[in-house]
C-alpha cells in the first residue's frame, strides 16, 4: 500500500476509580488500574511492530491538573516517537470519526484500536491494512460480544453519528447497516474477545 496508514490507539486516561469499573467487585480499584495499565502496554507493544505509518495515542480526556498529568506520565512509559492527542466528540462514534478524519486530512488512511483486547495481534492489524489496500472502504475486527475492536478506513471516514447503540450487543450489525446506507464496502477479520466485565476476564484467564 503506497498511502501511509495511521495507527490510532484509543485509551482511557489511567485514573484510579475511573477505569475497568465493571471489574471492581473482582479486582478492586487498584487491581482495575493495574489491569488497565497492562492492556495499554499491550497496545503500545503492538504499535512497536507497526510498519505502515505514524502512531498516535488518543487519551479519553485531558488531565485535570498538572499533578494528574505527571501521575499519568509516571504510570505509562510512552515511546518518544508517539504522538499524544485527546479524543473529541459526545460518544464513541463521533470520537472515532473525528480521529479517522484527522488522518484522512493529512492524506493518510486510518486504523483505530482500543486497549481492551489482549488477544489482538499485529497480524490482525496487518490483515486490516491488506483489506483496505485491496479496495475495500472499511475493515473491522468483530468482538464475540457483538461489538468490534478495530476499524480501518481509506479515502472516506464512515459517518458514525447514525443509529448505533454504543456498548450494546448489536453495535456491529448496526454499523454494517450504516455502512450499507453510506455505500461503503466492508471486510472483516478474525473475531476475538475483548475485556469489559467479569465474564470476559474469567474466560480470558482460562484461555
Amino acid at each position: 500500500m503506497s498511502t501511509a496508514v495511521r495507527l490510532i490507539i484509543f485509551a482511557r486516561l489511567p485514573i484510579l476509580g475511573k477505569v475497568k469499573t465493571r471489574l471492581e467487585p473482582l479486582l478492586g480499584q487498584q487491581g482495575c488500574l493495574a489491569l488497565h495499565l497492562v492492556l495499554i502496554e499491550h497496545s503500545l507493544n503492538l504499535a512497536s511492530f507497526w510498519k505502515h505509518g505514524p502512531v498516535e495515542l488518543w487519551w479519553s480526556e485531558q488531565p485535570e491538573s498538572e499533578a494528574q498529568q505527571d501521575e499519568v506520565m509516571s504510570l505509562v512509559d510512552l515511546p518518544e516517537n508517539l504522538t499524544v492527542r485527546f479524543q473529541q466528540g459526545e460518544n464513541l462514534g463521533e470520537r472515532m470519526q473525528y480521529a479517522m478524519q484527522s488522518a484522512l486530512d493529512q492524506g493518510e488512511h486510518a486504523l483505530v484500536i482500543g486497549t481492551d483486547c489482549p488477544q489482538q495481534k499485529i497480524e490482525h492489524l496487518d490483515r486490516a491494512v491488506e483489506l483496505i489496500g485491496s479496495g475495500l472502504d472499511v475493515a473491522v475486527q468483530p468482538a464475540f460480544d457483538g461489538g468490534f475492536v478495530l476499524i480501518a478506513c481509506t479515502n472516506r471516514a464512515p459517518n458514525l453519528e447514525g443509529e448505533i447503540s454504543w456498548g450494546s450487543e448489536t453495535v456491529l450489525s448496526q454499523l454494517e447497516l450504516e455502512l450499507e446506507k453510506q455505500q461503503l464496502s466492508i471486510g472483516k477479520i478474525e473475531t476475538i474477545s475483548d475485556l469489559d466485565n467479569e465474564k470476559d476476564f474469567l474466560l480470558l484467564q482460562q484461555d
